[in-house]
């Protein structure tokens, strides 16, 4: 609710001002939930870092903390610490420790490569309409943007199908 709130408001102040439209705004919200205070920011750094076997980085004294900040300073942290050649997939296994500690939005589910460079085509549940939406994603999932020239596809008339693996009955 509160979210939805914040879109709207987003929305109504940047219409007038003809700058942003709902893309531009899902988008910026998608990145930058949930806000962390300080301490709660402090916390996930030093569990993301536990996870990623490694020392806990120092974190500016600051107010609050976005998840895209959280994310920069962890891969600042492991490039100091690793090295900026590895075998290892660092982006991905830090998106993953930072989603398991719940401070960047949950996986979306990606499900093709869109041929534009490092755009993967997902659904993600947009926090603000609480609705499935089709998005252009990177491929560890942390940034992205709706498809809303593509809102056609999810008309209520159209039929979608979830293809899973496992045993069937």
């Amino acid at each position: 609710e509160n979210i939805a709130g914040l879109r709207s408001l987003l929305l109504s102040g940047s219409t007038t001002a003809g700058q942003l439209g709902p893309g531009i705004v899902d988008s910026f919200l998608y990145e930058a939930l949930p806000v962390l205070t300080y301490d709660k920011a402090k916390q996930a750094i030093k569990s993301i870092s536990l996870r990623l076997q490694m020392s806990p980085p120092n974190i500016p004294k600051e107010p609050f903390f976005l998840p895209i900040d959280l994310v920069r300073i962890m891969k600042e942290a492991l490039m100091a610490a690793k090295g900026a050649f590895s075998f290892k997939d660092w982006d991905l296994l830090l998106a993953h420790a930072a989603r398991q500690e719940g401070v960047i939005y949950p996986s979306p589910i990606l499900f093709a490569d869109t041929n534009w460079s490092d755009w993967s085509f997902g659904i993600v549940v947009n926090a603000a309409t609480e609705k499935p939406q089709l998005w252009r994603l990177s491929r560890t999932g942390l940034t992205g943007a709706p498809m809303h020239e593509w809102d056609h596809v999810f008309s209520e008339g159209g039929r979608w199908a979830v293809l899973m693996t496992g045993k069937s009955s």
